[in-house]
């Protein structure tokens, strides 16, 4: 498991140059590690990449 995470990673992939880890995890959060001491250097929330559903909006008019 990832520096301050309490969750499984489900993918991970180094950069092109290796001094990165991409990881992926299993509630859909992405962070970006230093590969040599694996300190979170991004985190991006599930919700920049996955669409809310659309809310349900009731809709009456009097005419």
């Amino acid at each position: 498991m990832a520096v301050g995470s309490s969750l499984a990673i489900s993918q991970a992939d180094f950069s092109s140059d290796g001094t990165e880890i991409y990881a992926s995890f299993v509630d859909g959060t992405i962070k970006i590690l230093d590969a040599s001491n694996l300190e979170p250097l991004c985190r991006v929330d599930p919700t920049a990449y996955i669409p809310l559903p659309p809310l349900q909006v009731s809709v009456c008019i009097w005419w």
